[in-house]
């Protein structure tokens, strides 16, 4: 049940298979790996997300090597990093939110990791954190996000029309 006044919130987003598909199909195309590790927080989203990711990888021929669900209130992911690197995983695709992600970065730093990260969708500052922390590292992004450097004209002009409608509201 809603309370009497709920304050509601939008989502302008991908699908969640698309986005994972893309971290997937981008893993294996654009970073070449053939060996993967899955890191995923400890929620429906993201335990529905690594099923699907390691049925992706399975059909793109990807070996996943390390699949690990971490608690988003995780503060120190060094032994989780310690142990997918001793896997030979090519690439980490990770299906994390928020602080999660830096946590992740700091800890591959700390034990020498030095393979891809593609990340989830999540907001620009956080990316931004985790590049400057760990630079191998690659995440998806809405149209909406990186406005107004959308190569498409036709997406750029339906972000626009949203940000000002949504900037007006």
């Amino acid at each position: 049940v809603l309370p009497r006044d709920p304050k509601l919130a939008f989502l302008a987003n991908l699908l969640n298979e698309r986005s994972d598909a893309l971290q997937i199909d981008f893993a294996d195309k654009s970073v070449h790996a053939k060996k993967i590790a899955i890191v995923f927080s400890q929620t429906p989203y993201g335990q529905t997300a690594a099923t699907f990711m390691s049925a992706r990888a399975q059909t793109l021929g990807l070996e996943v090597v390390y699949s690990q669900a971490i608690e988003p209130s995780v503060t120190d992911m060094t032994p989780q990093m310690s142990a997918l690197k001793a896997t030979g995983a090519q690439a980490v695709v990770d299906v994390l939110t928020g602080s999660t992600h830096i946590v992740q970065a700091k800890a591959a730093a700390t034990v020498g990791l030095s393979v891809p990260i593609v990340s989830a969708t999540d907001d620009v500052p956080t990316h931004q954190k985790v590049a400057a922390i760990y630079s191998d590292t690659y995440f998806t992004a809405t149209a909406v996000q990186v406005y107004p450097n959308n190569a498409n004209p036709n997406t750029k002009a339906a972000c626009g029309a949203f940000i000002d409608t949504y900037t007006k509201a």
